[in-house]
């Protein structure tokens, strides 16, 4: 299930600054307001078919933030937003009671990023449901966050065994579908990203990841899976969010 977060951007005593490697924030807020209530968190897994609580759930990517004016600092290298509001996607694999969980959660949290010279501060005010696609089996894709994955010749191979792997991790058994035309093919040249992800506990990391479209077919299950789960490695860190690609007519 998919949802669309709107905020607003905190002006009275915060400097706009965003800085350019905030996936890590976003990852922590997105987790953070989902479980800050044990007993909702808790019973809301349960419903979806998770009993161990003690595992982080991880079944969940963002998009990028999509700021309509910004512009660049240099000197502090971050970017400082000019917006009054600025929205991202949520994509969760969980459907049952999501779309009252959600947004019950999110909407009204106020959060704030923080490092050094750059601080940004934002309220939730909207929380949207976006309804699924239909899922064909034959789709072309873009991303909205870079995507995690080795582009090789079995990348395919590695596509597939990706999304075989999220479906058996929901649902507990394996996909049992015909997989023989399973295909996947780029439809424009990957633009590369380096994006540093900190953590407290093992300093900063760098990731290799990419932005592209593609072409792809599968059963539209394994789809469902890849549009709600994100495609690639580490997609709960904002890696690997993808959507149905525009094509001009």
């Amino acid at each position: 299930m998919r949802f669309k977060l709107t905020l607003q951007v905190e002006a009275s005593t915060f400097r706009r600054r965003l800085a350019f490697d905030y996936q890590s924030d976003m990852s922590a807020m997105v987790y953070g307001i989902m479980t800050q209530s044990d007993s909702d968190y808790e019973e809301w897994l349960h419903v979806n078919g998770f009993h161990d609580y003690s595992l982080k759930f991880k079944m969940f990517t963002f998009s990028k933030l999509i700021i309509p004016d910004y512009s660049i600092d240099r000197r502090h290298n971050c970017m400082i937003i000019n917006s009054e509001s600025v929205e991202f996607f949520l994509s969760l694999v969980p459907e049952r009671r999501s779309d009252a969980f959600i947004p019950n959660m999110f909407k009204g949290r106020r959060f704030r990023f923080n490092e050094e010279s750059h601080s940004a501060q934002f309220t939730i005010t909207q929380v949207d449901v976006v309804p699924d696609p239909v899922f064909e089996r034959e789709m072309e894709f873009c991303t909205l966050s870079p995507v995690c994955i080795q582009h090789n010749t079995q990348v395919a191979n590695i596509v597939m065994l990706d999304l075989l792997s999220k479906y058996r991790d929901f649902y507990g058994n394996e996909y049992k579908g015909v997989l023989k035309d399973f295909s996947f093919n780029l439809l424009n040249k990957p633009e590369d990203k380096v994006v540093v992800i900190r953590s407290e506990y093992a300093g900063a990391s760098n990731i290799r990841a990419s932005m592209f479209d593609f072409k792809i077919i599968a059963p539209p299950a394994l789809l469902k899976i890849m549009y709600s789960h994100g495609l690639g490695n580490n997609n709960c860190l904002g890696f690997g969010m993808i959507a149905p690609r525009e094509v001009p007519s």
